[in-house]
């Protein structure tokens, strides 16, 4: 009755569909990998860590609590308004259309750099936030503080 039953998995696991990558696709993938690591790896964290660092230097300006709730703010609102500001882009260049795509584009580098703020400032409220709880929690004479 087992040796069946394994047969059976046995065979339904040989009958599925084996995928194949040609050598271009693996190069592109190789490019894509290694273009992402050289390229945009470190631009991401030169980002985050300058604007880290910035709220860091003025911290009477970017107090946790704001911070966390203002960013948790703005991925709502920008969940919201992401469909409408998509079909505003959609289209934009065009025949005669030259304005409304510099428009467009400079709707969409704002919105992208309001978007990272939001996400550094829900990330460095959030662990401040965390830090101001376990200082409260923790006493003084805790090994782990």
């Amino acid at each position: 009755m087992t040796t069946n039953k394994v047969n059976k998995d046995v065979d339904e696991f040989q009958d599925e569909e084996t995928i194949e990558c040609d050598e271009q696709e693996i190069c592109y993938g190789a490019g894509d990998a290694l273009f992402s690591a050289i390229v945009v790896a470190p631009q991401v964290i030169s980002v985050w860590r300058g604007t880290w660092g910035i709220m860091e230097l003025q911290p009477h300006l970017f107090p946790h609590a704001q911070t966390f709730v203002l960013g948790n703010i703005l991925h709502i609102s920008f969940a919201l308004i992401r469909s409408v500001l998509l079909s505003r882009s959609k289209n934009a260049w065009g025949e005669g259309r030259a304005g409304k795509w510099l428009r467009e584009r400079f709707v969409c580098r704002i919105y992208t750099y309001i978007f990272i703020l939001a996400n550094i400032m829900h990330w460095r409220g959030g662990w401040g936030l965390l830090d101001l709880f376990v200082v409260t929690i923790l006493p003084e004479d805790e090994k782990h503080r």
